[in-house]
């Protein structure tokens, strides 16, 4: 018997059934993204390296903004001229969690004609052949989209 069965307030209001409550879930803070699957006529996907610190720090990704028309005027910032298989597609949103957040990507597929961005930085960005893959670092959520719309699985 508890030495302290006198003195327990649950006991005495009846609520041991009740007590210690759980301690509420913290609520993970929820990001999104809209990520840019840019894919050329020969196939190959555009990606971008991340920068060395942070998330999928230097990994290869594709390129991401924060809302859809961020992602449409890159496309035209990069002069790359839309193919005849049409406009940007939405994709189904891809979820991704990490110790501090979740993130909810939304993939946007769009193909082009031409195979080379006109960006500055050439070494922040390649074309990625899933056919014939380089053996580049790639974060989880490339390798999973990769393999939705290409059907091919990354090395």
């Amino acid at each position: 018997m508890c030495p302290l069965r006198e003195l327990c307030i649950a006991r005495i209001e009846g609520l041991q059934v009740e007590l210690p409550t759980r301690k509420p879930k913290k609520v993970r803070p929820q990001r999104t993204a809209h990520a840019l699957i840019t894919m050329n006529a020969a196939g190959a996907i555009l990606l971008e390296r991340r920068p060395p610190t942070g998330i999928w720090g230097g990994l290869w990704t594709f390129p991401q903004f924060d809302d859809e028309a961020a992602a449409k005027e890159a496309v035209s910032g990069w002069r790359l001229a839309v193919s005849e298989r049409g406009s940007m597609k939405s994709l189904p949103a891809y979820h991704h969690s990490f110790t501090h957040y979740d993130l909810t990507l939304h993939p946007l597929l769009v193909h082009v004609a031409n195979a080379q961005p006109q960006v500055a930085e050439d070494d922040r960005y390649v074309w990625y052949d899933p056919r014939q893959p380089a053996r580049i670092g790639l974060a989880k959520p490339a390798v999973e989209l990769i393999r939705s719309v290409t059907g091919q699985v990354p090395q």
